[in-house]
């Protein structure tokens, strides 16, 4: 798995482990975060989205588990 560098002001690069369902975000500010349980398709329509952040933030307001791994 590869981090995929976004255009965003507040998020570097994100990436998505399929098998585990997992994604982790990783911040201009070094701070990384993980995302559990989350589908393909929310991944895809952040990564597709014109800005990024905000659909993360929507993407959080699921019922998603969100592990801080910063370093």
């Amino acid at each position: 798995m590869q981090m995929i560098p976004v255009v965003s002001k507040q998020i570097a690069c994100v990436q998505y482990d399929e098998d585990s369902a997992r994604m982790i975000v990783q911040y201009h500010t070094g701070q990384t975060q993980t995302y559990d349980h989350v589908q393909r398709t929310d991944y895809e329509a952040i990564l597709t989205s014109t800005n990024v952040y905000d659909s993360l933030v929507r993407m959080t307001k699921l019922p998603y588990s969100m592990n801080h791994t910063s370093p």
